[in-house]
């Protein structure tokens, strides 16, 4: 072909077509180089849950194309073709934990499809950790949480002042007795879910049971009398939980007995829980009156959400 007869072409397919003309001994009925959108050149990615999706075959109708699939997770709608076509795939879904690819061959191109991987089973929703007395006035602990599909058992982390534990349970639930619970000690509790293939999901959200039975609880407004005794025992529970945060006592302002109960030690005690629940990744807690000034009246709801707080 000479620089005379040098055509410029508007379209690919156009061009095509002026080669299959041009040359007319074309082996294999006619068939040429595959050209495919440039769009088809990016790899594809495909969720794990997979889908459909779709590549533009453009050839003259004379030329004839043939599809392969590497992966038989991957499946093509067509796998010969002639001319132009839009040839569909379908991906299944990706049940397993890592990403995987395949690729698709369309005549001598071939492009990836890339799949993520299924996310891990979640983690247990809806933990709770509670204080209960049994018959004989003795406190244990009760753990509960929503079970997940597919676990084969779980993993309860148990956290003590200076110690961690795992405990296995095939139930969605646990129970420390009395003679495995340390009165006036708290607890934090966070739960795994474990499948057969020994796949571990993310823990739970954690949740904290202190060993204390409060005086007059709950406090109930109007009938309950304020008593000096119901802030230090809540100094000393959370103490405990400070010291289960790895943190120091608190500091406490010394109160005088007969005096009433002021704004001061209702404020401290909240500082000093909130750092406590926050280094244990607890989530904060919310305070009728959030701000109190000297002089404030102290209200039964202030002094049972610390307690609920410590619990």
């Amino acid at each position: 072909m000479s620089r005379s007869n040098f055509k410029q072409f508007a379209t690919v397919e156009e061009m095509v077509t002026f080669l299959v003309s041009y040359f007319p001994r074309i082996p294999n009925g006619g068939r040429l180089p595959l050209l495919l959108e440039s769009s088809l050149f990016h790899p594809g990615r495909a969720g794990s849950s997979g889908g459909a999706s779709t590549v533009t075959i453009t050839l003259p109708a004379t030329c004839t194309w043939t599809a392969m699939s590497t992966a038989e997770w991957m499946l093509l709608s067509e796998t010969a073709g002639t001319g132009g076509a839009t040839l569909a795939y379908t991906v299944g879904a990706n049940p397993t934990t890592s990403a995987r690819s395949g690729s698709i061959t369309i005549n001598d191109q071939t492009f990836t499809v890339t799949q993520s991987s299924a996310a891990p089973f979640g983690a247990p929703s809806g933990l709770v950790a509670t204080v209960l007395l049994d018959d004989a006035a003795r406190p244990y602990i009760a753990v509960t949480w929503n079970a997940v599909a597919d676990a084969a058992y779980y993993d309860v982390s148990v956290q003590r002042a200076g110690s961690t534990t795992t405990i296995p349970t095939t139930e969605p639930s646990l129970v420390l007795a009395p003679a495995e619970t340390v009165s006036g000690s708290p607890y934090l509790f966070k739960a795994r879910a474990v499948d057969a293939a020994a796949t571990q999901s993310a823990y739970s959200a954690p949740d904290l049971a202190t060993v204390v039975v409060f005086a007059d609880d709950p406090i109930v407004p109007f009938v309950t009398r304020a008593k000096l005794v119901h802030i230090t025992e809540l100094r000393t529970a959370v103490d405990a939980v400070r010291a289960l945060a790895g943190l120091s006592a608190a500091i406490w302002t010394t109160i005088q007995v007969g005096a009433p109960i002021q704004a001061a030690p209702i404020t401290e005690l909240r500082t000093a829980l909130d750092a406590a629940r926050s280094t244990l990744t607890l989530p904060a807690l919310s305070y009728t009156d959030p701000s109190l000034s000297a002089g404030a009246r102290i209200k039964a709801a202030h002094v049972q959400e610390l307690r609920n707080g410590t619990k």
